[in-house]
């Protein structure tokens, strides 16, 4: 009887620790993803301040979802989004902010 109250105290434990441990791990990991920004968001960000917008990291961050890499001949590299209602209905809902 004692054997196995140690053993479901145990198994409890063990539960209890490798949930604890997965916690770490998430917490770690969105603090990271939220430490380094992108590319495409420090590009977002940029345009954001260079137009005074009053939420320029909720902009970067709309412009992120929507961004994708140009490369042009003349240009190289460089973060657009297509122009277009959804881009600008994302940005009004999120951010409050009309182009």
């Amino acid at each position: 009887m004692l054997d196995s109250l140690r053993q479901g105290e145990y198994m409890a434990l063990r539960r209890l620790l490798v949930a604890t441990a997965a916690f770490v791990v998430m917490t770690a990991t969105s603090a990271f993803s939220v430490q380094t920004p992108t590319p495409a968001f420090r590009a977002g960000l940029k345009v954001a301040k260079s137009r005074h917008y009053e939420r320029p990291e909720c902009y970067a961050r709309v412009f992120a979802q929507h961004a994708h890499l140009i490369n042009h001949r003349k240009a190289r590299n460089f973060w657009a989004i297509e122009d277009g209602p959804r881009f600008s209905t994302a940005v009004w809902n999120e951010c409050r902010i009309s182009r």
